[in-house]
């Protein structure tokens, strides 16, 4: 372990790549993934997802890579419009070649997303090709960067793709598709993208995504996890004289999830708390859920958007999931849900509910059983559906 360092809290924040904690694997991977097309990175939210693009997005550059990185978060199109203009404005690569689309356009050109894909658009109507594709434009920048490869690499994709599914609801295959075809055909463009909602919400086919590695990010090692704890006590000026225990505790607490591990150091700080002992972390967390400080009663909330007509039936799922001190399996769970509901699905339907809690990040399988995918989760579901 490297020596411990002062790290500031910044819960949900942008991380310094220089003081991203662990994840050599994933970031190994990730690099590798590049030179063969790409990578869709696989991850409930808060696991630090965004801080790990950040620090592949420096590494690439500093080997030879162009970069062009964009967050569809709570954008409209009109905004992924401007952001990725100013990416091609700010690309020493590209930004040359974005003068001569300009020229072919006839003047200012901006960016438009739909089922055909990316593309480059003149901002006056004039006898001009009407648009050109932004992949096959930037081949002639790709070329110019052999043996390098030129990465786009697309934050929250999947709230893009679901953007246009409130138009068409085929449109997010046909988007996801146009953008294979580049990685696939063209040379030197690769392609990285991440979500927090998991792209089986808005595709039925999985094909358009199939080629690219998915790389999953959970729960920092235990390790890792300690190592970051520590750093952050330090940083926060939190100095128990058991920092090792009081690490180990945290670290138990959050469940090694790194945007937790930040809530609950900063909670400490600035609750005063210098000199820790183990009841305190533990009442401290304790709070935190049932005041659902952590926002975790979102995970509640979200259920009917994800579930639709089974929503029902999943919240008692997850119910007897959680009561449950053992794994259940399918079977199990459907016997216990229809104890108290007459309408039950199936076995087909309830095995199906379960495959996609599990890719919900839910549940996770403990051999042909299902338990709650951490524990926090399932210490928060006991108490935020706990009857007023």
């Amino acid at each position: 372990m490297p020596s411990i360092r002062p790290m500031v809290t910044n819960p949900g924040g942008v991380v310094d790549p220089d003081d991203l904690v662990g994840r050599e694997r994933e970031l190994a991977r990730l690099l590798k993934s590049v030179n063969t097309g790409g990578a869709k990175l696989l991850g409930d939210r808060r696991m630090g997802k965004t801080s790990l693009l950040n620090r592949l997005a420096k590494d690439l550059r500093a080997v030879g890579h162009g970069v062009i990185r964009i967050s569809a978060e709570a954008t409209d199109a009109e905004q992924f419009s401007r952001e990725m203009i100013a990416e091609l404005q700010g690309s020493p690569h590209l930004n040359g070649h974005l003068a001569r689309w300009k020229g072919q356009l006839g003047g200012e050109v901006k960016v438009a997303i739909g089922p055909a894909g990316i593309v480059l658009k003149g901002m006056v109507a004039r006898d001009r090709p009407p648009v050109i594709d932004l992949f096959h434009a930037c081949v002639a920048a790709a070329a110019e960067l052999r043996p390098y490869r030129l990465v786009f690499i697309f934050d929250e994709i999947t709230a893009l793709a679901a953007k246009l599914a409130e138009a068409d609801p085929a449109a997010p295959e046909d988007f996801l598709r146009s953008l294979r075809v580049p990685r696939q055909q063209l040379d030197g463009i690769s392609m990285v993208m991440a979500g927090s909602v998991g792209l089986h919400h808005v595709l039925v086919d999985k094909s358009p995504v199939n080629d690219l590695d998915g790389i999953r990010v959970g729960p920092l090692a235990p390790d890792d996890a300690l190592y970051l704890t520590r750093c952050l006590l330090r940083g926060a000026a939190v100095a128990p004289d058991n920092e090792q225990a009081i690490g180990e505790l945290i670290v138990e607490q959050t469940c090694a999830i790194p945007f937790y591990i930040h809530k609950l150091v900063q909670e400490l700080s600035d609750r005063g708390m210098r000199h820790l002992d183990t009841r305190q972390v533990v009442e401290v967390v304790d709070d935190a859920i049932r005041e659902d400080l952590w926002e975790i009663r979102h995970y509640i909330d979200r259920i009917p958007d994800y579930y639709k007509q089974h929503a029902e039936t999943v919240l008692l799922m997850l119910d007897e999931y959680a009561a449950a001190s053992e794994p259940l399996t399918v079977e199990e769970v459907r016997m216990r849900v229809a104890a108290q509901s007459t309408d039950v699905p199936n076995r087909n339907t309830v095995l199906s509910l379960v495959m996609r809690l599990e890719d919900d990040h839910y549940l996770t399988r403990v051999g042909r059983a299902d338990r709650f995918a951490t524990s926090l989760l399932r210490r928060a579901w006991l108490e935020l559906r706990r009857p007023e």
